[in-house]
């Protein structure tokens, strides 16, 4: 599902004169195309950082059918994205989005595969981790490479509540306790969504607050041709045969375990209690087709889209009703760049703290009399200044330039030991 931020807001700039540092990603999944905010995150950030005078390689190592055209694409200049064929892995990945098989059964095979790409890490100045599930990678890079390891949640937090499930029994989480904790300990850098996580790590794994920064997730607010919104709206309500009277309210969602009990909760304690003839519920992205409950007429299921934002812009209200989950939102921003009214439990505003005054904030059960009652929409004035902020491209050079104090650190460390 390709959301408003899809081409991530972002413009290339000169860095012709300077060095460019070249830095590898290895991300444990295919990227392409992108269809949840996690993918997003990757790519925005990698791209930023190419933008900051990075050479950036990409390596996918999940992916098992890869047609030869896809094996090497060049994304744009500065960002080459190779998918790498790994048969046993893919097979455990899609065992993961199809029955919940847990992802990190893979890292029994991990340390493996590192101790054979070895060689491939002494071409890089920084080596960036995306996920723990990999994390025995790092082992093998060498001493004078910058290691980061860019957090999306805190894992070991986001599957602990299917670790009563016979697919996830306890030793799966302590194998992914033991993955993350190695990715604390041994990266230089480590990158987090929210404040919630960093703290999160330094009570979990003891982790060092000076190699931390938040980096919260994105969006770009110029990514809609707001010329074209008003003929989006018209042209999906009328096909979906929405009344002048009826007002939308969308919930967008990617296939996790979080974004389901939402659809949940939508589907049994929201949508029931509102009028089909004044209330219709869009529930867009790939949760929704994994709900399998008794679901009232006036909720409507459109599973995983091509592009979200013609739907954003045919709606009236956004809401985020998560009561669990760890890192943040990404929804939260995609509604509010549409332009919408939002509505979030205070949960699901975790990691938006400059956020809060642009959304109305609810438990649950008041979301129907909220819904009834009317939100008010952000100031539109106000809001842009503040998701300025929320742009891969700034966050980008924020993490540039961490980056580049933590280079400088190691060289000066590297200096004096060889004083010595």
């Amino acid at each position: 599902m390709k959301g408003i931020n899809h081409n991530l807001g972002l413009s290339p700039q000169a860095h012709s004169g300077r060095h460019r540092l070249r830095l590898l990603s290895i991300c444990p999944y295919k990227l392409l195309p992108v269809r949840d905010g996690g993918q997003a995150r990757i790519l925005g950030l990698l791209k930023g950082l190419s933008y900051c005078g990075f050479d950036v390689t990409i390596t996918c190592h999940i992916v098992p059918n890869v047609r030869v055209e896809e094996r090497e694409i060049k994304i744009e200049s500065g960002i080459h994205l190779f998918n790498i064929p790994s048969p046993l892995k893919g097979w455990l990945f899609r065992a993961h989005e199809v029955w919940g098989v847990p992802r990190i059964a893979a890292a029994l095979i991990n340390p493996v595969e590192g101790f054979f790409r070895r060689h491939v890490f002494r071409n890089f100045d920084v080596v960036q981790l995306e996920l723990p599930f990999l994390s025995s990678w790092l082992r093998w890079v060498p001493q004078g490479t910058l290691k980061i390891f860019a957090s999306q949640n805190v894992e070991l937090d986001y599957e602990r509540d299917e670790a009563t499930s016979w697919l996830l029994p306890t030793r799966f989480l302590s194998l992914l306790e033991r993955c993350e904790r190695e990715a604390i300990r041994s990266a230089d850098l480590i990158t987090t969504v929210t404040e919630a996580d960093r703290r999160r790590y330094i009570q979990l794994y003891d982790a060092n607050p000076e190699k931390m920064i938040v980096i919260p997730n994105c969006v770009s607010i110029d990514s809609i041709d707001q010329s074209a919104q008003a003929g989006y709206r018209e042209r999906l309500r009328s096909m979906y045969h929405i009344q002048a009277n009826q007002r939308v309210v969308i919930f967008v969602g990617s296939n996790d375990p979080y974004n389901r009990e939402s659809v949940e909760l939508i589907a049994r304690e929201i949508a029931p209690h509102l009028p089909s003839s004044r209330f219709v519920f869009w529930v867009v992205g790939a949760a929704g087709s994994m709900y399998s409950g008794e679901c009232p007429a006036h909720v409507k299921i459109f599973g995983e889209v091509e592009n979200v934002a013609p739907f954003l812009s045919a709606s009236d209200l956004g809401i985020n009703p998560f009561i669990r989950g760890s890192g943040s939102n990404v929804k939260i921003l995609d509604y509010l760049a549409a332009g919408l009214p939002v509505l979030s439990t205070d949960f699901g505003m975790r990691g938006y703290s400059d956020l809060r005054p642009f959304v109305t904030i609810a438990p649950v059960s008041d979301f129907p009399a909220r819904i009834e009652r009317g939100v008010p929409r952000p100031d539109p004035t106000q809001l842009k200044c503040i998701l300025a902020r929320y742009s891969w491209e700034y966050q980008a050079k924020r993490l540039a330039e961490f980056i580049s104090c933590a280079l400088e650190r190691k060289r000066k460390s590297k200096a004096r030991g060889n004083e010595v």
